[in-house]
C-alpha cells in the first residue's frame, strides 16, 4: 500500500562536476515524478527549457510529449507515478536534463519518515555551489570555465566565459533561500497537488 504521508529526503548531485554541485531535498511521498522534475529544476536553478527523463531501477519515466516519440513501452508517463510508488531508502537513480548537453544528476534516497499528513511543499535543506550556466555546453565546458576563472579571471578566455555565464556568476554560491522561494512558487501555483491513485 502506498503511504503518501511520508517525507523523503534525497541528495541530488550533478555527475562529472568537480567540486560537486548538489542539493538535499525533502518532499512528500505523494509527489509525482512530473512535479519532482520541476522541484529539481527550481532547486538547481535550471530554466526547464529542455527534455528530461528519470531512470529508476532500469525503467525510464518522462513526459508524454517525449514518450510519444519513443516506441511503445519504452518510457512511462511521469505524471502517473509518485515518489512513494518508486522510491525506497538507499536507492540510487538518475535524472537527465537536456540530452544534448547531458546534464545527468545522481539521486540517492537518504531517508523516508512518516508524517502526520502529506507534505504540501518540497524544501531544499542543504546544498553546495551554483548550478552551471545552462548554455555552457555541458560538463566538459563547465570544467573549462572553472579552470579559466580560477587561473586568471581577467584573461580573454575568462571574459568569453563570463559573456555566457554573466559577470556576477560565482561557482561557489549556493542560494538556499532563492531555491526555496522558487519551490514556494511551485506550491502556490499548485504544481504539487496531492497524488490521487484513483
Amino acid at each position: 500500500m502506498i503511504n503518501l504521508a511520508t517525507s523523503y529526503v534525497m541528495r541530488v548531485e550533478l555527475q562529472r562536476i568537480e567540486p560537486a554541485v548538489w542539493r538535499r531535498i525533502r518532499m512528500g511521498g505523494g509527489t509525482r515524478l512530473a512535479v519532482l522534475h520541476h522541484i529539481i529544476q527550481a532547486a538547481f536553478g535550471w530554466s526547464d527549457m529542455e527534455l528530461h527523463e528519470f531512470e529508476i531501477d532500469g525503467v525510464l519515466y518522462g513526459s508524454r510529449t517525449f514518450a510519444m516519440g519513443e516506441p511503445a513501452g519504452t518510457i512511462r508517463d511521469e505524471r502517473e507515478y509518485c515518489a512513494a510508488e518508486v522510491f525506497r531508502v538507499g536507492q540510487q537513480c538518475v535524472y537527465r536534463y537536456d540530452f544534448d548537453q547531458d546534464w545527468a544528476h545522481d539521486i540517492r534516497i537518504e531517508s523516508a519518515t512518516e508524517t502526520p499528513e502529506p507534505l504540501a511543499c518540497a524544501v531544499v535543506i542543504d546544498g553546495a555551489r551554483s548550478c552551471p550556466p545552462e548554455s555552457i555546453g555541458g560538463h566538459g565546458q563547465y570544467q573549462a570555465l572553472l579552470r579559466a576563472l580560477a587561473g586568471d579571471p581577467d584573461s580573454a578566455e575568462s571574459r568569453a566565459y563570463r559573456k555566457i555565464a554573466g559577470d556576477d556568476f560565482d561557482p561557489e554560491r549556493f542560494d538556499r533561500r532563492g531555491a526555496n522561494a522558487a519551490l514556494q512558487r511551485l506550491a502556490w501555483n499548485h504544481w504539487g497537488e496531492p497524488y490521487d491513485p484513483a
